[in-house]
């Protein structure tokens, strides 16, 4: 990573996405162009004695001892009760640019203004509710990268969100726990834990995104160990058949025309399961997205700040 007063852009404005397990940071110039990016494992449960003002200063040494008092527009789980400080959810449906109107907003003890973005309630009934964090801002970015108002997304990862877009509104979302249950399934199981090192086996992923249009989850993920018990798996390609059954699972029940809205490895896996199962997909770039969300957020808030809007 360059020095920041050797690039040609002047930097403006910071944004972070900080989650339960990653840090990841893009400096950006006026024109929202980003210069540099980072990305650090400094997620929530690395943070102790919620020091997280220390670790976003240690993580951004660089970029603060250069501009020290440049903003900061974060998302994700930093906004959460585990979190730094607690930003509101607003309900479905929302217009995803009025998220800017509940931004929590605070500074830094070295003086960077920090806005930290409200994450997103839905009430499936009268007592059953979702949420997401972070998600939002690339659902918003979906949108002002030009593509179609009325949608269905898909943004992979530990907690997959499923997401209905209707006339630019986020209009419904489910959370499907796929990346988690891997998680448990692969490391703490009698399926997966303790095997031997695992290779990449596109045949054994599609078995598994196959095997997972069958019945019930709980009878179909036993699969993993009857079929390298009888030679139709090899130890070494479990967890990519774990992969498939979780995610063809996962993915079975869309009708939709969908976005998959991840970085490379995650979404290519999504990419493939919606082709096994003939379901059409176009994957756009995560960070493209959140870059995109952020910098509509920004000029927003901006427009409020100084009723100059463009």
């Amino acid at each position: 990573m360059g020095l920041i007063n050797t690039l040609s852009a002047s930097p403006e404005w910071i944004i972070v996405d900080w989650g339960t397990t990653n840090f990841r940071a893009f400096i950006m110039s006026a024109d929202n162009t980003c210069i540099e990016r980072i990305e650090r494992k400094t997620g929530l449960l690395q943070v102790k004695d919620r020091a997280f003002e220390d670790v976003l200063r240690n993580n951004l040494a660089q970029w603060f001892d250069a501009s020290p008092n440049l903003p900061v527009f974060m998302a994700g789980m930093i906004g959460s009760k585990q979190g730094w400080h607690e930003a509101d959810y607003i309900s479905t449906p929302l217009s995803l640019t009025s998220l800017s109107d509940a931004c929590l907003r605070f500074n830094t003890t070295w003086g960077s203004e920090v806005l930290i973005v409200p994450g997103v309630c839905h009430s499936v009934n009268e007592s059953k509710f979702d949420v997401m964090r972070g998600e939002e801002v690339q659902l918003l970015g979906l949108l002002q990268l030009g593509f179609d108002k009325n949608c269905f997304a898909i943004l992979p990862g530990t907690h997959s969100k499923h997401a209905q877009i209707s006339d630019g509104k986020l209009h419904s979302f489910s959370t499907f726990m796929t990346g988690e249950f891997f998680a448990l399934l692969s490391e703490h199981s009698i399926l997966g834990k303790n095997l031997s090192e695992q290779i990449l086996s596109p045949d054994v992923f599609a078995k598994g995104v196959i095997d997972g249009q069958e019945g019930n989850l709980m009878h179909t993920a036993f699969m993993a160990r009857t079929h390298r018990l009888f030679g139709q798996i090899e130890e070494s390609e479990i967890h990519d058949y774990i992969s498939g059954l979780l995610i063809g699972k996962e993915v079975a029940d869309i009708d939709d025309t969908t976005y998959i809205i991840s970085n490379a490895q995650l979404g290519k896996r999504y990419a493939i399961a919606c082709g096994i199962l003939n379901k059409v997909a176009t994957t756009i770039s995560g960070d493209d997205c959140f870059i995109a969300g952020m910098s509509a957020l920004r000029e927003q808030v901006l427009c409020q700040t100084t009723n100059h809007c463009h």
